[in-house]
C-alpha cells in the first residue's frame, strides 16, 4: 500500500465536483420551486382578475346571459381558468355599474411551512373614469379657446423660412 503523504491529500481534486454539486444542488432546487410556486401565484392573480373583469362585464353588456346575481356568479365562475382552490365570487351593483369580487386563499406548501397568501380582486363594468376626463377636456376647452387665437397669431407672426 502506498504511503499518502500530507501534502499529497490536499494536492488531489478527485470528488471536487461531487463536492460543489452537494454545495449548489440545493440552491438551485430552491430557486427551482420557489420559480414554480411564483409562477402558479402569478396565474392565479391573473386568471381572478380576468374571471371578475368578465363577470362584471357580462353582467353590464351580455344581460341575456347575465340577467341576474346566481348566473352572473355561476358565468364569472366559469371564467377562472386558475389553480385550485375554487374562489369565492359575490356581486352588486353600484353607482360605478355592475361590481363583481372574488377571493380565496393561495396556500403555498414550502415543506417546512405553509404560507397563507390572500387574493382578492374587485371588477366594475363600465367604469366611468373616462366620463371625469371628459368632463375635464370640456371644463378646460374654454382655456384652450382661449388660447388658440393667441397661438394663431403666433404662426401669423412668426416668418416663413
Amino acid at each position: 500500500m502506498r504511503d499518502l503523504d500530507f501534502t499529497d491529500v490536499w494536492a488531489d481534486d478527485r470528488g471536487t465536483s461531487g463536492v460543489e454539486f452537494a454545495i449548489v444542488a440545493p440552491v438551485l432546487m430552491v430557486l427551482l420551486v420557489g420559480t414554480v410556486y411564483i409562477c402558479l401565484g402569478l396565474f392565479l392573480v391573473g386568471s381572478l382578475h380576468y374571471a371578475v373583469e368578465e363577470g362584471a362585464r357580462c353582467a353590464s353588456v351580455k344581460t341575456t346571459v347575465c340577467s341576474d346575481a346566481p348566473t352572473t356568479l355561476s358565468y364569472t365562475q366559469n371564467q377562472y381558468f386558475g389553480p385550485n382552490p375554487t374562489p369565492t365570487f359575490t356581486y352588486a351593483t353600484a353607482a360605478c355599474g355592475n361590481v363583481v369580487s372574488g377571493s380565496l386563499t393561495y396556500v403555498v406548501n414550502l415543506g417546512i411551512t405553509t404560507v397563507s397568501v390572500p387574493v382578492t380582486a374587485s371588477a366594475c363594468f363600465p367604469w366611468t373614469a373616462w366620463r371625469s376626463h371628459a368632463a375635464a377636456a370640456t371644463c378646460a376647452s374654454p382655456q384652450l379657446a382661449s388660447m388658440a387665437p393667441m397661438a394663431a397669431r403666433q404662426r401669423a407672426q412668426t416668418p416663413a423660412s
